[in-house]
């Protein structure tokens, strides 16, 4: 049965003690970056953000290098009045080439970036994939389903949803 699969630290509902702000650093609006190579799951995702009215623009990159230029901050995404520097990042785990363990593990390195809530979407129920992507600092793991009903739970705890 797909579901989000609880932090270490987490509060009695099982949902990771965090809280996002509704906006970034410098009084920008939040941003999701979406990383996931699954053209099917992240048009999934768009249409479930959309009739969630999940607020927040969505960006996605469909593979690993792509999702390094982006939170870099370079080649075409250089322009951050364009690609805005995410406040939430969603991570599938399972690429073509590479491995969403590799951002963690990239991320967990970046003081500047540490701070970036991360949330691991995998179809992956594995409990060595699980520890692992917390073993990196991921803040929460939600195991993908049809409708992604744990994500909507897990943005509402964020409270980035009504």
């Amino acid at each position: 049965m797909p579901h989000s699969v609880p932090h270490p630290q987490n509060n009695p509902n099982g949902l990771p003690i965090l809280s996002l702000s509704k906006e970034a650093p410098g009084g920008r609006p939040a941003v999701i970056l979406l990383v996931e190579d699954s053209a099917d799951d992240a048009a999934l995702i768009r249409l479930i953000f959309r009739q969630s009215k999940v607020p927040y623009p969505l960006f996605v990159v469909q593979d690993i290098v792509s999702a390094f230029c982006y939170l870099r901050g370079e080649g075409m995404y250089s322009d951050r009045s364009r690609y805005p520097f995410p406040t939430l990042l969603l991570l599938d785990l399972k690429f073509p080439a590479g491995s969403g363990f590799e951002v963690l593990e990239w991320l967990r390195h970046q003081a500047d970036l540490q701070r970036l809530v991360t949330v691991v979407l995998s179809g992956s129920n594995q409990q060595s994939d699980i520890q692992h992507a917390y073993h990196l600092g991921a803040n929460a793991y939600v195991v993908k389903s049809p409708n992604y009903e744990d994500l909507i739970n897990l943005l509402k705890s964020f409270h980035l949803l009504g």
